[in-house]
């Protein structure tokens, strides 16, 4: 019992030995300097969203001139949303290479575009295609301007537009080639009779028809529409990106591929496949793509091309992110006087007393060793 007595003695005697040694330690040397834990911090990058592209409306195909000379026009809108939309009162208009503008049609009130479908402007001097304009326009667009799609004459909302010069008041990023030839050709957007690629890079979103051409009207089969994106976002989480996006409806989409590049010019590596949730379903579904093999300070682009049952394709993006370095913690001296957390504290009050505890047993342990345990305990 008095043995029992005098270990108890001698570990009450260490824990106190700790706390005289805590006591005696400066406080600010357990504290953070300023009394806040240095925190590493790792900034996440904004959201990228879809570029601001035409959501509604596009300009899916035209030309400036045709077989029969620069009058043989025409200019091809489409809906390649979801949902009908009302476009009375919006009108064409038309640039120069000198950025000159002018109206060249108003469209009807009342007139309703219905999802996938189409609306045709043609030139009234010499058209030569066989698929009529549901309206004409007098005065031609130059080979080397532009066009616009505007919501009213002012053009205060620009729809959509594309030019063929960088003079022209119409364009996106990079403009289209002049066509100077007479022969049957347009330009359409891509990607070909889906027409639902927009980046806002007219060289990236049109592709010339050289020899052919396919205008269509208000009356022409509308374009079932694979997939319908409601956002395509890629966001940096630590030290990988996800990238993910979000359908409204999948009605003709087998599936996706996801590809990625050190640019915006164009995609350069497939990451993916990624076959459809919701496959010919009116409703969406949400998606995620984790991309692991990333690097600090690199920038990504992101492409998502959708593909129908067909295999026609449809190509979304791009949108991008950077990995960030990380930020380095540096402790740059101690103060005394500082508050530290209790929690810390408490940590070291922990470590210090099973230390003293251990050197206190060692020292029992020896002093019993060497006879002399009995005269001290």
């Amino acid at each position: 019992m008095e043995r029992s007595t005098h270990k108890i003695r001698t570990w009450s005697l260490a824990c106190a030995l700790g706390l005289m040694l805590l006591a005696v330690m400066p406080v600010g040397a357990l504290a953070y300097p300023g009394g806040q834990a240095p925190v590493a911090s790792i900034p996440r990058n904004q959201s990228m969203e879809i570029p601001d592209t035409s959501t509604t409306i596009v300009i899916s195909e035209f030309r400036t001139r045709g077989p029969s000379g620069a009058a043989d026009e025409f200019i091809e809108i489409f809906n390649l949303s979801q949902n009908a939309v009302a476009i009375g009162g919006w009108v064409i208009v038309g640039s120069n290479s000198s950025g000159a503008t002018s109206i060249r049609a108003t469209i009807p009130s009342g007139v309703t575009l219905s999802s996938g479908c189409r609306y045709l402007f043609t030139n009234s001097g010499s058209y030569s295609g066989s698929t009529p304009g549901d309206q004409t326009y007098a005065t031609g667009v130059t080979d080397d301007g532009g066009i616009a799609l505007c919501t009213a004459s002012g053009c205060a909302t620009i729809i959509d537009q594309v030019g063929m010069s960088s003079g022209s008041a119409y364009k996106e990023g990079t403009p289209l080639s002049p066509t100077t030839t007479n022969m049957n050709q347009s330009q359409e957007r891509l990607a070909l009779g889906v027409n639902g690629t927009d980046t806002d890079n007219n060289a990236a979103d049109f592709l010339l028809n050289s020899g052919t051409s396919n205008p269509q009207n208000i009356a022409s089969t509308c374009t079932p529409l694979a997939v319908t994106l409601a956002q395509f976002v890629a966001t940096t989480i630590d030290d990988h990106i996800l990238v993910t996006w979000e359908t409204v409806s999948e009605l003709n989409n087998a599936g996706f591929n996801l590809y990625r590049s050190t640019t915006d010019a164009a995609p350069e590596e497939l990451l993916a496949y990624v076959p459809s949730q919701a496959p010919g379903s009116q409703q969406g579904a949400i998606y995620e793509w984790e991309d692991w093999n990333v690097s600090p300070g690199e920038t990504w682009w992101y492409w998502l091309e959708d593909i129908d049952f067909g295999g026609a394709t449809t190509l979304h993006g791009p949108v991008s992110t950077t990995i960030q370095g990380p930020t380095a913690v540096e402790l740059t001296g101690l103060k005394a006087g500082g508050s530290s957390r209790s929690g810390d504290r408490e940590d070291w009050l922990l470590a210090v007393c099973v230390a003293t505890l251990a050197a206190a047993v060692a020292m029992w342990i020896l002093l019993r060793n060497t006879k002399l345990a009995g005269s001290l305990f």
